[in-house]
């Protein structure tokens, strides 16, 4: 499988498995997955194990510069 997303120039990323509460408040996954995602208060702060990618990915995703010519033609 990651042959095939090599050649088609994916890139494999790797996300933190535990996140902060605010992280899941700014995607608005907390308020809508909240009651199924294990909870875990550290330090006066929330968090949460991943029960999806997409905030982990948004994040990576925004830390890099974008072009109009990454969009497919």
């Amino acid at each position: 499988m990651r042959e095939c997303l090599k050649e088609a120039n994916y890139e494999e990323i790797k996300t933190p498995t535990m996140m902060s509460r605010e992280l899941w408040e700014r995607s608005g996954h907390w308020f809508h997955y909240r009651e199924n995602m294990f909870t875990s208060h550290v330090e006066e702060r929330d968090f949460a194990i991943k029960p999806m990618n997409c905030p982990g990915c948004m994040l990576y995703y925004r830390s890099k510069t974008h072009s109009y010519r990454e969009l497919p033609l």
